[in-house]
């Protein structure tokens, strides 16, 4: 680990901090993202960079805080917070808005929720690039929906766990999305009047 230059020029282009750890998640202008341990010593726990210099346009926690997710144009990509090994890219043209996180199974108290068996049934053996994702889902006690927003078309998109999308919610001048804790409504901030 090395420190943070706190006196460089280098401009911050988005950040975010984790939901449950000292971290802060910092990506650059260079399309550079940064994960730090935001205390004393600001010391850069992993760096990763595109191939190709690329903005980021979205940047977000799961919300237990062990994955990270970066959006550039065109693709976005999952990082585990322990070392920032790539665990799950895709293409995906819109920026991550938000993950949320929906409590699972018998200790839902959601009345109009199932206990996890019926409501998601069991995953079947894939041969593509998502068996990583199948580790992702199997180990989840929750359901973590990512949001996603198209400024240009308009409209939100929800991903299960962030990988597998469940559907695309038209709304004109999307600014930003969240869902509410028990996942019964999308609340949308939009610019059109």
């Amino acid at each position: 680990m090395y420190q943070v230059d706190r006196t460089s020029s280098v401009p911050v282009h988005l950040a975010a901090w984790s939901p449950t750890m000292d971290l802060l998640a910092l990506s650059y202008e260079s399309g550079e993202v940064s994960v730090v341990r935001a205390c004393m010593t600001w010391q850069v726990v992993w760096n990763v960079r595109e191939e190709e210099e690329s903005v980021v346009e979205g940047l977000v926690w799961r919300a237990d805080g062990k994955v990270l997710a970066v959006s550039y144009h065109g693709v976005m990509n999952l990082y585990n917070v322990e070392g920032g090994a790539l665990i799950h890219s895709s293409l995906s043209e819109d920026p991550v808005t938000a993950w949320c996180s929906v409590p699972m199974g018998p200790t839902s108290s959601h009345p109009h929720m199932p206990p996890t068996p019926t409501y998601l049934p069991p995953l079947e053996d894939v041969k593509t690039d998502i068996l990583t994702t199948r580790a992702l889902l199997e180990t989840r006690k929750d359901l973590n929906i990512m949001l996603m927003s198209d400024r240009e078309q308009s409209c939100v998109k929800l991903a299960a766990q962030g990988v597998l999308l469940l559907c695309e919610v038209g709304v004109a001048g999307v600014v930003t999305a969240g869902l509410t804790a028990d996942a019964r409504e999308l609340c949308v901030i939009s610019n059109s009047a």
